[in-house]
């Protein structure tokens, strides 16, 4: 079974917001290459920058979440590049999450809103945790036997589908 996990206005806003930040400094720093003429150490350092704000473009959206499937034994969470696979016999909870209880996450190794919210955060209530979002509601929690993840369908019939499938 298949759950979208479509991008909320301030993911879009905020992804929008930095491919204009960039296209401006990519923009700039093109201008200085041009209008230098043939410097070598401003062809390298403007080429570095381009080629940096690509790759951060690139890298954010090949590994922001796009949708989430369960079969018969995992939760996947399907990205560009790759999917993570959680098997449903590591589950050992799933639970709805208030917004309230995640307020002033501290992201530790995470993107906050280029193309999602995803990567790893951490939050007083519940510690180290794995966000594999794409909007700010629809907050489900799942408790391994070794991490704690937080994915952010569309449907949250997921909660008693996961439940169901994992033996909860």
């Amino acid at each position: 079974m298949n759950f979208k996990a479509t991008k909320d206005t301030l993911v879009i806003s905020i992804t929008l917001g930095v491919i204009c930040l960039f296209a401006f400094i990519g923009y700039q720093s093109l201008i200085c290459i041009i209008d230098d003429n043939g410097n070598t150490s401003t062809l390298i350092l403007h080429s570095c920058i381009i080629f940096s704000l690509l790759m951060i473009l690139l890298v954010s959206y090949l590994f922001a979440p796009n949708k989430y499937s369960i079969n018969d034994s995992s939760l996947i969470i399907s990205r560009p590049v790759g999917k993570k696979i959680i098997d449903l016999n590591s589950i050992k909870e799933v639970e709805l999450i208030e917004k309230s209880d995640i307020k002033n996450l501290t992201r530790t190794f995470g993107v906050g809103g280029l193309f999602g919210i995803y990567g790893k955060f951490y939050s007083k209530k519940f510690g180290d945790i794995i966000i594999y979002g794409t909007q700010n509601r629809n907050y489900v929690g799942i408790k391994t036997q070794n991490k704690k993840i937080l994915i952010t369908p569309n449907n949250l019939d997921i909660v008693k589908h996961l439940k169901k499938k994992a033996c909860l």
